[in-house]
């Protein structure tokens, strides 16, 4: 039954990934902010940012809800692997009983 932890080892390796992508967006953005404060002209600048926040908000809930669908699927995988798993069993069973 390898095949459900590769799957967990593969979820745990993206979620890490979004993590790296999600801590260097917020960098990025703190330092857009301080530079456009700073800058003339700096309120359009600050407000695109805020639309652009706006719209990292939505993104990062979409990914929240696919994250939890992938678990849901890793869920149903592996209770599929453990029915075919029994199904094989009993059918052993019955060709081994069979047999004598």
């Amino acid at each position: 039954m390898s095949e459900p932890e590769s799957i967990a080892s593969r979820t745990t390796r993206f979620d890490q990934a979004i993590k790296r992508v999600t801590d260097a967006l917020d960098a990025l953005d703190a330092v857009l902010e301080q530079r456009f404060r700073s800058a003339p002209g700096g309120g359009a600048l600050t407000e695109q940012v805020h639309l652009l926040n706006i719209d990292r908000s939505r993104l990062a809930s979409e990914l929240d809800a696919a994250r939890a669908r992938t678990r849901e699927l890793e869920s149903g995988n592996r209770e599929a692997v453990r029915r075919i798993d029994e199904a094989m069993n009993a059918i052993r069973a019955v060709i081994a009983a069979n047999r004598n």
